[in-house]
């Protein structure tokens, strides 16, 4: 069972005053670089195809958002759902802490 029963892609936005207006909550995916945030939402929309996942770091290069409806009213958000890129690339931190 879906935690939402539609979801569609919204928009991508490279600086947070491009957000759509707030007229319902959001929730945004925060977290390391390459760790399955994008994964995560497509499994909550229970449609993997739309959210664009890689196993390469760093593919999340916008703030892409979401939005999350129900059966009634699928053009009226009830929440929009935000796919951040991630932050801090794992190897390159150890390869820091080994140099220093």
């Amino acid at each position: 069972m879906s935690l939402w029963r539609t979801g569609r892609f919204l928009k991508s936005c490279v600086d947070v005053a491009q957000l759509p207006a707030q007229t319902c909550p959001e929730l945004a995916f925060l977290g390391r670089t390459n760790v399955g945030k994008s994964s995560l939402i497509g499994a909550l929309f229970h449609q993997p195809t739309l959210v664009r996942t890689s196993r390469q770091h760093g593919s999340t290069k916008m703030l892409n958002v979401f939005a999350a409806g129900n059966l009634k009213r699928p053009q009226t958000p009830s929440l929009f759902v935000v796919d951040t890129p991630g932050y801090g690339i794992g190897w390159v931190q150890r390869l820091v802490c080994v140099c220093v």
